[in-house]
């Protein structure tokens, strides 16, 4: 950690925050969903938030002209037997950006208070994960570290662009991280409990986090305190799956291709090939499209013994949420290029990464050199997708990215 004048400091840390919300703010509102189009996962989220806070309830059977006569009907929506139409997102996702349409007040639908909601948590999820990893490895280095998360991760074209779950999940995980480095169990609980109600598999980082603290401090404390917190969130969840979906279950919406038809399908082979195309495959590889984390993870030898034990268990959850996720879902979630659910797991390895990224940087030579070139790769490949590339799926064969 580098030492700070404790008179310089609060002032210093005013003029980094400054920096980090001067550069990513401009960013990330030049690429968010604005009008009424946006991705279909986002619209999922955005439409029934809207029809809430209109007093609607959350059926969408008047909002079929805005997706398209809802063709989506049994991906992202459901008819139910009385004839409603209702959205299979979480239902954290949607209460979340109900009070944004509920201020806004707007006649017709729009993303705008969505997309709101979707960059303020995403700016928040950046400041609160830059606070942790100042106490770390000091404000420069944790000032770098910040914007290389928000600009050098699939953070800015994704979770600050529209309503996807991965800018609050991304909240929710940096609040459990800021939590456990002040040494509040309780807090990093809580942060839990409303993680698993935007995206329900987060419930692993409780589960990981929990019992690895638990052996870390060997005491089941943490263990039992985070699990009765995050039922809490499990028992939220399953109620309104019972009260809108019929059906007691942590699915809800979603059908059984998804959660126990990927059971069925399992392969051994198939699952390496996920995990290699969530790793390190090309397109959607996290390590080559994303290059400064193969420096971090190749820094965390010489680094381990300083890298706090909580750190350790926050990555350990991170590693072990994409290992589940990869037996779940596609690797590429969608996307023709680079990655999005492993957003919430960066940031909680985030600590061990820059802890790791800091050790090689404090060596001194080339490996300067090498992080400066793993962090300028890294932003320059998410400016390229923003700025540069057009992605589009031209028939069921061919998926490519051109140069806009």
């Amino acid at each position: 950690m580098v030492e700070e004048n404790p008179l310089s400091a609060p002032r210093a840390r005013r003029r980094h925050l400054l920096l980090i919300l001067l550069i990513i703010l401009p960013l990330y509102t030049v690429n968010a969903r604005w009008g009424i189009r946006g991705n279909p996962d986002a619209l999922a989220a955005a439409l029934p938030a809207y029809e809430l806070a209109r007093g609607g309830g959350l059926d969408l059977s008047n909002q079929a002209p805005v997706v398209d006569n809802l063709e989506a009907l049994g991906t992202w929506y459901l008819e139910l037997p009385s004839g409603e139409i209702v959205s299979n997102r979480a239902p954290g996702l949607i209460l979340l950006a109900t009070p944004a349409y509920a201020v806004a007040s707007v006649d017709n639908f729009s993303n705008a208070p969505a997309t709101v909601v979707a960059l303020t948590a995403t700016v928040l999820a950046m400041v609160v994960t830059w606070l942790v990893l100042i106490e770390l490895i000091g404000l420069s280095q944790a000032t770098v570290a910040a914007i290389t998360l928000a600009i050098g991760t699939t953070t800015w074209w994704v979770s600050s662009s529209e309503l996807w779950p991965h800018g609050p999940g991304q909240l929710w995980a940096a609040l459990a991280i800021l939590s456990l480095s002040k040494s509040s169990i309780l807090g990093a609980g809580v942060a839990f409990t409303i993680s698993v109600t935007t995206r329900p598999l987060t419930a692993l980082f409780a589960f990981i986090t929990g019992i690895s603290e638990s052996i870390r401090a060997r005491t089941v404390r943490p263990a039992v305190l985070v699990g009765a917190l995050t039922s809490i969130g499990l028992t939220f969840l399953v109620l309104y799956n019972r009260f809108v979906f019929g059906s007691w279950s942590i699915r809800g919406g979603y059908g059984d291709a998804f959660t126990t038809g990927a059971v069925d399908r399992f392969s051994i082979s198939a699952y390496l090939q996920n995990v290699w195309n969530m790793f390190l495959g090309l397109p959607n590889g996290i390590i080559t499209t994303t290059p400064i984390i193969a420096l971090a993870l190749a820094g965390s030898y010489l680094a381990w013994g300083r890298i706090p034990g909580w750190a350790k268990s926050t990555a350990l959850a991170g590693l072990v949420y994409l290992l589940v996720h990869a037996a779940l879902n596609r690797a590429s979630g969608g996307s023709l290029v680079f990655y999005r659910y492993p957003l919430e797991a960066i940031v909680m390895a985030a600590p061990l990464l820059a802890v790791s990224t800091s050790a090689l940087w404090n060596r001194g030579g080339v490996w300067r050199w090498a992080i400066s070139a793993g962090i300028t790769t890294s932003i320059a490949l998410q400016f390229a997708h923003v700025f540069l590339w057009s992605c589009a799926i031209t028939d069921p064969v061919v998926r490519t990215c051109i140069l806009s």
